[in-house]
């Protein structure tokens, strides 16, 4: 019997990129939203569409911004939402045909209508706009008005020539695929975060504020674990090495880290580093390293959430 090699067909994806989707996931404030985000957008969506509305998140990818505006028709309904100071915005195609659908809802009707992929009117654009702004201040507000999720739409786009102004078409993004309906009717919005917004607004470790909503929610839920105790570990540096280069490394080998803050001082380590818990992927205490009689002790100087 004749076989044939398999061939893996994998997605090369950048460690820019990856560290952009945990950006993603982590980003929201940790006071017990992140559980209920999902039942949350969907009241909003059950409030001005109907209860039979609903919502699923298809795929999470990163591709390169230029990939994903190459997607998109012409026309084409991007909603454009920013957040200050950035100066990157979060685009959000919405396609035709769900997009006349809403509209025809939200001005009253059962939501039949013929799509057309047309340019929308500006009575038409006002509807949608009114919509993504009730789904940004819900989203605001169920989150604490937390400052970092808020976000303000700016505008709606339909012409390819006025989109790729605001695609940093150089750079990667995170791309999330939404499936959108009510009733029998169904569509897609694409959601991209290209990496210059994740960069700037998600993936710097964000401070936890003595006194916050944020940090009296992380407090309950540890005092909800009792005497339950966990292991507390030091991060020094970090490097990526691949499969091939972990399966050759011999006693005696030398590791160079390329992200670290340790260096030699007198003939003792000296700079900061990262107390993690646990498996350490919920952020972390940053730690300047002090020695004294040959032990080496942690002083805590700053407490990191999703970094």
């Amino acid at each position: 019997m004749a076989t044939e090699p398999f061939k893996w067909n994998l997605k090369i994806v950048s460690e820019k990129g990856v560290a952009a989707v945990n950006a993603l996931y982590s980003f929201l404030p940790s006071t017990g939203v992140r559980d209920n985000l999902s039942l949350e957008l969907r009241k909003v969506l059950m409030q001005h569409l109907g209860n039979d509305s609903f919502f699923v998140v298809e795929a999470v990818d990163i591709m390169p911004c230029r990939e994903w505006l190459s997607t998109l028709p012409d026309p084409s309904i991007v909603v454009s939402v920013g957040m200050t100071p950035l100066s990157s915005k979060i685009l959000i195609h919405v396609d035709h045909v769900i997009a006349h659908h809403m509209i025809d809802r939200l001005l009253g009707g059962d939501g039949d209508v013929s799509p057309e992929a047309r340019l929308i009117t500006d009575a038409e654009g006002g509807v949608l706009q009114y919509l993504c702004m009730q789904v940004l201040m819900h989203l605001h507000s169920v989150c604490g008005r937390d400052e970092r999720v808020h976000f303000r739409f700016e505008q709606i786009l339909q012409r390819t020539e006025n989109i790729v102004k605001l695609v940093p078409v150089r750079d990667e993004g995170v791309v999330m695929t939404v499936r959108l309906g009510f009733g029998d009717h169904l569509g897609f919005v694409r959601i991209l975060f290209p990496d210059p917004f994740v960069s700037e607004a998600m993936v710097e470790p964000l401070s936890l504020a003595p006194g916050s909503t944020e940090q009296a929610h992380l407090l309950s839920r540890m005092n909800a674990f009792g005497d339950i105790s966990a292991s507390v570990w030091a991060e020094a540096g970090v490097v990526t090495i691949h499969p091939d280069e972990l399966k050759q490394l011999e006693v005696g080998d030398v590791v160079l880290l390329d992200e670290s803050d340790i260096r030699l001082k007198g003939g003792r380590p000296d700079g900061n580093v990262h107390l993690r818990v646990g498996m350490g992927q919920h952020g972390g205490v940053r730690a300047r390293i002090q020695t004294e009689d040959d032990i080496l002790h942690c002083k805590i100087e700053h407490i990191d959430v999703g970094g």
